[in-house]
């Protein structure tokens, strides 16, 4: 027996004496949720306008067409409860906020990260970078977050090839979903409408969003912040083949939160004609070139409902 765990130790030391220093060393490549951490703590008390939302505010809103100071705070299967964990963490340092933009999905009052969907990886990313979240002492170590090779990646990427790891700008939009690497609209839409669509709708999942959007917008309240419910639009094959009692309760959800506060806004841009093939980068996302159109516009949007005194504002439902 003694003999065995002699052998043992002389084949784990040198997997551990590889373990500790790759650790570190990954561990300190910067990546997207690193970079958006240390962009809020540094400038969380200039932002005027901040988005949260998942990849389709991630990819879809691009703060540089925003005459405020925007920064974009969403990001890849960002949920709801996460978007608010950010916006709890930074409200009480963005002194100068005065629109939040929440883009709300077709899956977004259903889903919740740590429920999976093939995406609950990403927790730890949030608890490690981000600070925020719960996990355990595993949970912290970061080659313990991705696949080995997926580590190796990029750490020839960062320290050898001397390649940025980073895909966002630096006010927080997406660059990865260009128009010349689109993908095919229709096959994509389909796909995506399918996995976007729950089998069994958890309520209580749908109850506790709705309390922390009503809690954020409350607190916005206080301080005379705008909240701007965002649908953002899809190419027609994902829309039609979107079952039609979750759409109904996700675009009532949003109608009747922005009916109850008066300083709620919601915009339903989902079927909006203004946006057309060449705006796509896959049956639910935009490119570059359709978030510059939807930009603009939003920003435009949020002009007008600025202007308007004392946050009294009528919803808007774009069909």
């Amino acid at each position: 027996m003694k003999r065995f765990y002699i052998k043992t130790f002389f084949f784990i030391l040198p997997i551990i004496i590889f373990a500790i220093p790759f650790e570190f060393a990954v561990k300190n490549i910067p990546n997207d949720y690193s970079y958006k951490k240390a962009y809020l703590d540094q400038n969380s008390n200039e932002i005027e306008t901040l988005i949260l939302g998942s990849s389709h505010a991630y990819y879809g809103l691009d703060p540089v067409y925003f005459d405020s100071k925007t920064f974009n705070a969403a990001y890849v299967s960002q949920t709801l409860d996460y978007d608010n964990e950010i916006f709890e963490r930074y409200k009480g340092q963005m002194v100068q906020l005065k629109s939040v933009i929440v883009v709300i999905s077709y899956f977004s009052m259903f889903d919740v990260l740590h429920e999976g969907r093939g995406e609950g990886w990403r927790i730890k990313y949030y608890l490690r970078y981000c600070d925020i979240g719960t996990g355990g002492l595993l949970d912290k170590i970061e080659i313990f977050g991705r696949k080995l090779y997926i580590n190796m990646g990029r750490f020839v990427k960062h320290y050898l090839l001397k390649k940025s790891t980073i895909t966002t700008t630096e006010l927080g939009w997406g660059t990865s979903y260009k128009s010349e690497n689109a993908m095919d609209l229709d096959e994509t839409g389909k796909e995506t409408a399918i996995r976007h669509t729950f089998n069994k709708i958890n309520l209580e999942n749908t109850k506790n969003i709705e309390s922390i959007l009503d809690s954020m917008i409350a607190f916005c309240k206080t301080k005379n912040i705008h909240v701007a419910l965002l649908t953002l639009p899809a190419y027609k094959s994902y829309r039609d083949n979107l079952n039609n009692e979750q759409l109904k309760l996700t675009l009532d959800f949003a109608n009747n939160i922005a009916q109850r506060h008066q300083n709620c806004t919601y915009i339903n841009m989902l079927a909006d004609s203004y946006f057309t093939y060449e705006d796509f980068y896959d049956g639910d996302h935009l490119n570059e070139i359709g978030a510059k159109k939807l930009s603009l516009k939003v920003n435009k949007m949020l002009e007008e409902l600025n202007e308007k005194s004392n946050l009294v504002t009528n919803s808007i439902y774009v069909k």
